[in-house]
């Protein structure tokens, strides 16, 4: 109920949430994003609901993070999304740790053998692939600045860049000043609602991130069988595991990430294996349906120890 859109005027949302109490009144109320947790802790602690906090991403703005104390103060429990995003809260959020509690995303196996249609120009193209919001937090503008170099280093792959964001415009442009010969071999698509079939078909997934959580794209990828070329940011690791060395370079260090991108891009055992190891981690490790059970036993066991 909490997760309303940001733009939404705060006191808007807070009149939708009292009616809703009044007719609707749940056993406990759970955030997953930063304005769900602001909203939700001042009105469900209010009403005496328990309330649970989930914090997703490291936010760097310490404006943000100040504002976090007051809902830190009002929750049950704060639900994060790895332990990079636990230690954060702690550290820099000033949350206690017997609060804190990790629970990964989750996601529902795919089934690679079900028949998927080939999105690609050519069913010859080689398809590295970013997906993510055009931001700087997920350092489109950076890898901008290495596309020309990523092509000419894989002669034969081309770029696809899915997702919508501030940025948009600035991508475009920069993609429509590429020389001829690169500027055919990259598509600038937007936001699609469906990014299975991509993923389906691509090779490498590039996320040059600065700061993270645990990204769903990565997730995503690994599930599709995907390779990975990562900075070395929060989740990253935890999502990867034991196959993590070889699909990170060090945070912001450009020049290893291209290095690590065009390795992969190069080398098709290796690409194949990770892929291989990557979804075997996402059916294991990372099942909705497991992540989920974890969600009812942090209810019922706070609920049960605050009676």
């Amino acid at each position: 109920q909490a997760d309303a859109a940001p733009r939404t005027p705060p006191w808007i949302v807070q009149d939708r949430l009292l009616a809703l109490l009044r007719t609707s009144r749940p056993d406990l109320a759970q955030g997953f994003l930063w304005h769900a947790n602001w909203m939700g802790a001042s009105v469900y602690s209010k009403n005496s609901v328990p309330f649970f906090a989930g914090v997703r991403v490291t936010e760097p703005r310490r404006w943000r993070a100040w504002i976090s104390r007051f809902w830190s103060r009002k929750s049950c429990m704060i639900v994060c999304v790895s332990q990079d995003v636990a230690q954060w809260c702690h550290r820099v959020e000033g949350a206690p740790w017997e609060k804190l509690v990790v629970i990964p995303n989750g996601i529902k196996p795919v089934d690679v053998t079900e028949a998927a249609p080939d999105p690609r120009r050519s069913s010859s193209d080689r398809i590295l692939l970013f997906v993510g919001r055009l931001a700087e937090q997920k350092g489109i503008d950076g890898m901008l600045r290495y596309v020309p170099q990523m092509l000419k280093a894989l002669p034969d792959h081309h770029l696809v860049v899915l997702g919508d964001g501030p940025l948009e415009k600035t991508v475009r442009r920069a993609c429509d000043a590429l020389p001829a010969s690169d500027r055919d071999r990259v598509s600038v698509l937007g936001r699609l609602e469906n990014i299975d079939a991509w993923m389906r078909y691509s090779e490498i997934l590039l996320h040059p991130a600065r700061y993270e959580g645990m990204p769903n794209a990565v997730l995503e990828a690994m599930s599709h069988g995907m390779a990975i070329a990562a900075f070395d940011v929060e989740g990253v690791r935890e999502l990867l595991g034991d196959r993590a060395a070889e699909q990170v370079a060090p945070k912001e260090d450009w020049g290893a990430w291209l290095a690590l991108a065009v390795r992969l891009g190069r080398e098709n055992d290796l690409r194949a294996d990770l892929g291989s190891a990557n979804r075997k981690r996402s059916d294991s490790a990372f099942r909705l349906s497991d992540q989920l059970a974890k969600y009812l036993d942090v209810w019922n066991e706070s609920i049960e120890r605050n009676r």
